[in-house]
């Protein structure tokens, strides 16, 4: 919900790329911009990316629930948790990874 990653966001973001370095870190964000990224520009196998629902849960059994529930999400009390939730799983049958 907000415009720009906050620094323990950020930090967690780096620990991350750190703490990896032998695989390939996204760092996804629906709204939030990348100002601070030349900070972590060290980091070969960080990458940051604008999330776009329709296309992340495209071709996964998500994707017709999405567009049947998303306003109900979006407008929910717990539309952080409830949109990370979701995402994941599109993302995990999608590429699988950790």
């Amino acid at each position: 919900t907000h415009r720009f990653f906050n620094l323990k966001q950020m930090c967690a973001i780096e620990s991350a790329a750190y703490n990896n370095p032998n695989a390939l870190v996204f760092a996804y964000s629906w709204r939030a911009e990348f100002p601070n990224k030349l900070i972590l520009q060290k980091y070969e196998n960080l990458r940051f990316v604008l999330l776009k629902p329709e296309k992340i849960l495209n071709e996964t059994i998500l994707f017709d629930w999405w567009l049947k529930n998303r306003t109900q999400v979006l407008n929910s009390e717990y539309v952080v948790a409830h949109t990370s939730d979701i995402f994941r799983l599109g993302l995990i049958y999608k590429y699988g990874g950790v």
